[in-house]
């Protein structure tokens, strides 16, 4: 099924633990059912590691760009953006992640613990890093991961084990920070006003891709030049502004082409697009194939190819 991500400007991505009394969770993402492959780019309140069980994900973290082969591991920080697709369309790519808050470890923020050992860098500091597992601690966090990441939920004694393991892995990831970061850059003002911008311009994105929108109005709805939208979207998705608006749009399109028997026409319209034949053209170039056929093909049907069918 594919995994599909909306932002929100309060509560960034809605996190998928399940157990508020309990903020931990494991979860498989296979990037070969998510649509076009991808995660898209997204953030959230909770601390995440990745660990690739197969295949190769090209992982943005913030603005930096990590391949990640089988064995490698990610570190993502909560309130980071970040997003990921597969390598090859061809090639079957998954990755485990372990998800916690800090709250599975303190009893709130006041506490010795969170002051001492979260607060100063949950969040901010250090966004996101590709773990070096020939490191001493990227080596214990990789086999940390492994061990999570086969705990049995129906064991008792799960939680015991949950909390004791995921100590040791902030542990274990604070003196690899000290190792390879041994003086991380705090939060500027400038970066969180940057990545603020970003975020409130993929929801303004995600609310509006359905009407016509130019990059004048996205840089007049975020405060900045023309110029600085164009750097922000280059800097967060490899895009220009326009260029991530219409992939979007394409997006959905392909959700709606699988999931509903909306008109072609409906959809073209639904998702901005402002004629049936460019629709069919970007359509074409990202997926290989018309917007008919690629229904069709979902459907298991063979006709002849039809853009108007």
């Amino acid at each position: 099924m594919a995994k599909w991500i909306n932002v929100d400007q309060n509560d960034g991505q809605i996190t998928h633990i399940e157990d508020v009394t309990f903020p931990f969770g494991v979860y498989r993402d296979d990037y070969s059912q998510m649509d076009n492959h991808m995660l898209p780019l997204h953030w959230h309140k909770y601390i995440e590691y990745g660990l690739v069980e197969e295949g190769r994900v090209e992982m943005r973290i913030d603005s930096e760009l990590h391949l990640l082969e089988p064995g490698d591991c990610v570190f993502i920080n909560a309130n980071t953006l970040h997003s990921g697709v597969q390598r090859q369309a061809a090639e079957r790519a998954v990755i485990r992640s372990v998800d916690f808050t800090p709250d599975l470890l303190t009893a709130g923020t006041r506490t010795t613990v969170y002051q001492r050992y979260f607060d100063p860098w949950y969040g901010k500091a250090v966004y996101g890093f590709k773990i070096d597992r020939d490191t001493p601690s990227g080596a214990v966090i990789a086999d940390l991961l492994r061990k999570l990441s086969d705990l049995d939920k129906a064991e008792y004694g799960y939680e015991l084990n949950v909390l004791s393991s995921v100590s040791r892995l902030w542990m274990e990831t604070l003196c690899y920070i000290g190792e390879r970061f041994p003086e991380p850059s705090v939060q500027t003002e400038t970066y969180s006003h940057r990545k603020n911008v970003m975020r409130n311009l993929l929801i303004y994105i995600q609310e509006n891709y359905a009407r016509a929108v130019t990059v004048e109005e996205l840089a007049e709805f975020a405060h900045i030049s023309h110029s600085e939208c164009y750097r922000v979207f280059r800097d967060y998705t490899g895009d220009t502004p326009i260029g991530y608006l219409n992939d979007y749009r394409l997006t959905q399109a392909e959700h709606l082409l699988r999931t509903t028997s909306m008109s072609l026409v409906g959809i073209c319209q639904s998702c901005g697009f402002s004629g049936q034949s460019y629709f069919g053209e970007r359509f074409k170039i990202k997926y290989g194939t018309s917007p008919a056929r690629f229904r069709r093909n979902h459907r298991g049907e063979e006709k002849p190819d039809n853009p108007d069918a």
